[in-house]
C-alpha cells in the first residue's frame, strides 16, 4: 500500500473526482515503497503552480501525475 503523506491528508477533501480517484488508486494500488504526495502547492515569485499528485520512490524516482 503507497504511503499517503501527510499521513493526516483529506482524500475527500479534494475537490476534483477525478484526484480523489487517483490518490486513492495510488494508495490502495503500489505497494509500500511509495509515497504519495496529493496537490503539492509550489510557491515561485508571484505565481503557485499545483501538481495533482507526486509519487516519490527511492529506486524509482519522483512522478508528477496531472489529472484531467
Amino acid at each position: 500500500m503507497g504511503v499517503l503523506v501527510p499521513e493526516d491528508f483529506e482524500v475527500a477533501g479534494l475537490e476534483n473526482e477525478a484526484e480523489r480517484r487517483v490518490v486513492d488508486a495510488c494508495v490502495h494500488g503500489l505497494s509500500d515503497g511509495w509515497l504519495v504526495l496529493p496537490n503539492v502547492v509550489i510557491k515561485a515569485g508571484t505565481r503557485d503552480h499545483e501538481l495533482d499528485v507526486v509519487l516519490v520512490h527511492e529506486t524509482f524516482g519522483v512522478l508528477d501525475l496531472e489529472v484531467k
